[in-house]
């Protein structure tokens, strides 16, 4: 399974848990496909895009929240929820944005915050269903939590499937519609040079004009094929 999955927590809330958690999931889901720590981010650099960078690889955030989540506090007392630059917020913020499935997990008996308890950007968090781990029956609890992981990749999977199926129409219309016009473009050049001689000698034209009158006429098929691909292909974008 490629699925990518990323455990978001506050070491002063639920280290061990989360790291906990993150042994049981790497033999189902690989190594390398359970992320739970952002790498240090550099002096200088752009935290918001480096966190971004890391939440948008993601296929599902998980959300580790314990009885300390919600009121946890810096230096000078103020809640760390409540600053925007704190990382917890912005992992899930990011993840919130991109619409993935975000699942919150409780742990040590926490209680799923409501909206009115949370900034207004992690609102949304409070509409997620949560999961909870208990520690007397951790490890089938954990079983469960890796069914409903799999369970939201393979629904995430399936809508995204139809989205290839009105790609793959587009071009056969598109083809079929422009090969159409080309071919009634070389029905109307072959009318015409059948009578061309005629026509000639009716306009009194010039000899070298029916060489010149053909190579034009033939320069006008990829001319009419690619005009009329493009034309359809906007026509079905806009209708879409």
């Amino acid at each position: 399974m490629n699925a990518k999955l990323f455990i978001n927590y506050r070491r002063e809330d639920t280290a061990p848990y989360a790291h906990r958690l993150c042994d049981h999931l790497i033999p189902h889901f690989g190594k390398n496909q359970v992320f739970i720590d952002i790498d240090q981010i550099e002096p200088g650099e752009d935290f918001v895009k480096a966190i971004n960078g890391k939440v948008g690889t993601c296929d599902i955030v998980i959300v580790a929240i314990g009885p300390r989540w919600l009121n946890a506090t810096d230096a000078s007392g103020s809640r760390r929820l409540d600053n925007e630059g704190d990382f917890v917020r912005m992992e899930i913020v990011a993840a919130l944005q991109r619409n993935i499935p975000v699942i919150p997990v409780l742990f040590g008996r926490a209680q799923m915050p409501r909206s009115e308890d949370l900034p207004e950007a992690l609102a949304p968090l409070s509409r997620r269903n949560a999961f909870e781990l208990s520690e007397t029956r951790f490890h089938a609890d954990v079983n469960r939590l890796i069914e409903k992981i799999k369970k939201s990749l393979a629904v995430a999977k399936k809508q995204a499937e139809p989205s290839a199926r009105p790609a793959a129409s587009h071009f056969l219309i598109t083809a079929i519609s422009s090969f159409a016009i080309t071919g009634a473009y070389g029905v109307a050049v072959w009318v015409l040079l059948i009578n061309l001689t005629g026509i000639s000698e009716f306009l009194a034209l010039p000899q070298w004009t029916d060489r010149l009158i053909i190579i034009l006429l033939l320069l006008g098929f990829p001319a009419t094929l690619l005009f009329a691909w493009r034309s359809i292909s906007r026509g079905l974008t806009r209708r879409a």
